[in-house]
């Protein structure tokens, strides 16, 4: 097995693959690598490609330069370094969530009169419809 074959692929790999991607002719991946504090864009290659894992105390100059949301790249970031052991994080890795999705969050919580949401089947099946409507999911 060559070595592309053993690099992992994860969720942030194929995330900077394709966010990098949309940014062509907008910003070069040596602005980016710029923006992170690097002298050299090959840097960003070894992200994109999971040669390296990108440090966490990179993600919030990465979500600023990729203009992403930082919670979600976050939740990415973190989840590069999850084996074994640590994979128990994913269970709280997994609220955290994007500036969009928090404000979804404040909606629940403002519909519920600021007291604690509590989703009984009429209100989940409602919700989910609404939702499903929104995003115009079969």
């Amino acid at each position: 097995m060559n070595d592309a074959a053993q690099r992992p692929r994860n969720e942030m790999v194929r995330f900077l693959g394709k966010r990098i991607e949309d940014l062509k002719g907008v910003k070069n991946q040596r602005e980016i690598a710029a923006d992170l504090g690097y002298e050299r864009p090959n840097i960003i290659s070894m992200f994109k490609q999971g040669d390296t894992k990108v440090p966490l105390d990179k993600i919030p100059a990465l979500a600023k330069s990729l203009e992403v949301d930082f919670g979600y790249l976050l939740r990415l970031g973190i989840e590069q370094f999850m084996t074994g052991e640590t994979e128990k994080l994913a269970h709280f890795m997994d609220r955290v969530v994007s500036d969009d999705e928090w404000e979804v969050v404040r909606m629940l919580r403002e519909a519920a009169g600021d007291s604690e949401v509590v989703l009984d089947g009429g209100k989940r099946a409602i919700l989910r419809d609404a939702v499903k409507k929104a995003w115009d999911c079969p």
